[in-house]
């Protein structure tokens, strides 16, 4: 968070005037210049190439039925256990002076469904469907400084929540290769609460919405392997604090949002399957207004980004 103006400083903890306060001098101006991302770039390529692959899929017949391996991994649930990399940074006019960066703990369910090619209503044919809920909870590493400019760096415990519902339909390209165009929605709540003298708690959450696409191959009767992409941008997004008067929470501005992800499974039996998944997800969060903190003080959250890089193995249990 942003200080913005600074009559009287006061502390998060004990309200002691003349003290630093963590929430409004965490964030601080000992700026510390870091390459920035070019976030709009990356999302209109991503998002062109999803739009061609999508109609390109759309020109394909329907699911052929020799794509039986592909079916059953799409029909089951799964668990998944690993490790999320969090890259958050806050930035006014470009710098970065506020980060959280580590590895967190991860684990994520789903279940996803495949409908048959020969159902009685041609338009229920090869719909596809995915629900996913992940969990993300650990320690990171808080670089920032105070408003006097004496930097900080300090732990953070992090608590992620976030899930997402996928609906599309499929299409063969070719034997055996399933193209999936599909709509995401998705919800994530990110508790981080620093630790230490100068410690307090934020809490951002967010929607969005995205379109993307699905690609699946098996090169044998045991492997499927799979790549998908998806594009699109946040929405209500906010983040609540204590420190704010009572009932106030900072609206974030919409921006991008994009995700990569790569997924290899291998039959062990006719029903189970393993899995290992790599993902990539970048989005960000538009600066809020001002808001009073105190009778003397206001306060505005910033502009942020967020990279989060995943790494999972796990298993799936195939419904047939």
């Amino acid at each position: 968070m942003y200080p913005v103006m600074t009559a009287i400083q006061i502390n998060s903890r004990n309200a002691v005037a003349g003290t630093p306060g963590s929430l409004l001098n965490r964030s601080g101006f000992n700026f510390v210049v870091k390459p920035q991302n070019d976030s709009a770039k990356k999302h209109s390529i991503l998002a062109s190439g999803l739009v061609a692959l999508t109609f390109l899929a759309a020109s394909m017949g329907p699911a052929a039925a020799d794509t039986m391996d592909i079916r059953r991994a799409d029909n089951a649930v799964s668990l998944e256990a690993g490790a999320s990399y969090l890259d958050y940074g806050e930035t006014v006019k470009g710098r970065t002076f506020d980060t959280e960066t580590g590895w967190l703990p991860t684990v994520d369910v789903g279940a996803s469904f495949l409908t048959d090619e020969s159902a009685l209503y041609p338009m229920l044919r090869n719909i596809y469907g995915r629900l996913e809920g992940r969990v993300n909870v650990g320690s990171t590493t808080y670089d920032g400084a105070l408003q006097n400019g004496t930097p900080i760096v300090g732990s953070t415990d992090n608590r992620i929540f976030s899930v997402a519902l996928q609906m599309g339909r499929a299409f063969s390209l070719d034997q055996p290769i399933l193209l999936t165009p599909f709509v995401e929605i998705g919800y994530r709540h990110w508790n981080r609460d620093l630790q230490g003298i100068h410690g307090y708690s934020e809490t951002y959450t967010n929607w969005d919405a995205m379109g993307g696409l699905l690609a699946q191959y098996s090169p044998d009767s045991r492997w499927v392997l799979s790549a998908s992409g998806a594009a699109g941008s946040t929405f209500a997004a906010g983040m609540s604090t204590p420190i704010l008067l009572s009932g106030q929470a900072f609206g974030l501005g919409s921006e991008a949002i994009w995700r990569t992800d790569l997924k290899a499974g291998y039959l062990i039996t006719d029903k189970i399957e393993l899995t290992t998944r790599a993902e990539y997800q970048g989005f960000s969060y538009g600066a809020s207004r001002t808001k009073r903190v105190s009778r003397f003080r206001g306060a505005m959250e910033p502009d942020s980004s967020t990279d989060q890089t995943t790494l999972l193995v796990g298993v799936s249990y195939h419904f047939f």
